[in-house]
């Protein structure tokens, strides 16, 4: 085993808060994490990026934006700024959207799965991950 990583896990919010617990379990249970720190925000303000670009709903979405319309996105301005001042310190948002490709049955795969994608992105890859490929049916055999 090589060395040990020491990892922080920052919860922005009670909407955060269940998912976090699946993905501080991942990393306790992990060897290749030594030490997590965790932070909890007091102030309870999330950051969430979305990319509209790149499909059929441009327009709309660009329409909507123009005329300033309300609940286009689920952050304001302020969230932008503070997505934009925390990446340029060198930090990753990464958005706590569940999958659907893979079908989940229930609220707890939607973690299991986040949490798998979670774990390969910052590099520790998990054995029980599930990736489409494009094929149909897109529901994992979890009978195993």
């Amino acid at each position: 085993m090589g060395e040990q990583r020491r990892l922080t896990l920052a919860v922005t919010g009670a909407g955060g808060t269940r998912m976090a617990r699946y993905v501080l379990s991942a990393l306790v249970r992990d060897e290749r994490v030594g030490h997590v720190d965790l932070l909890v925000s007091e102030a309870g303000r999330t950051l969430i990026a979305h990319e509209f670009g790149g499909s059929r709903t441009d327009d709309p979405v660009e329409r909507l934006l123009g005329e300033r319309h309300d609940k286009v996105a689920a952050y304001d301005p302020e969230d932008l700024r503070n997505m934009a001042q925390v990446t340029e310190a060198g930090a990753v948002v990464y958005p706590m959207i569940p999958t659907y490709y893979n079908v989940p049955r229930t609220v707890e795969e939607m973690f299991e799965e986040f949490t798998a994608r979670l774990m390969g992105f910052i590099g520790l890859g998990q054995t029980d991950y599930y990736e489409w490929a494009g094929e149909t049916p897109a529901h994992r055999d979890r009978s195993h």
